[in-house]
């Protein structure tokens, strides 16, 4: 048997530090989109702005359900898009 390495990939929380695998069955996987897609799969946020694990990624916009959320309203939580469209109706 001979001893064999390949790069493998996983995401860091750009928040905590947290990896995306610990808490799922997978230490690593092959390839870097299999990575992600585990992530958001897990529910994680993975976007332009960075990937976050479940406890600092942004809340969930009241208006769309998309986890890009950034501006307080009415004691919710909306992405800018939706809160442009809730102010002006």
């Amino acid at each position: 048997m001979s001893t064999k390495s390949k790069p493998f990939y996983w995401l860091e929380c750009d928040g905590c530090g947290e990896r995306s695998t610990e808490c799922g069955a997978y230490a690593a996987w092959e390839n870097a989109g299999s990575a992600r897609d585990e992530a958001v799969d897990g529910e994680w946020q993975c976007d332009d702005e960075g990937d976050f694990c479940c406890e600092c990624r942004r809340p969930p916009c009241a208006g769309c359900g998309e986890w890009n959320a950034t501006t307080e309203h009415d004691d919710e939580t909306w992405c800018d898009s939706c809160i442009a469209e809730e102010v002006a109706s």
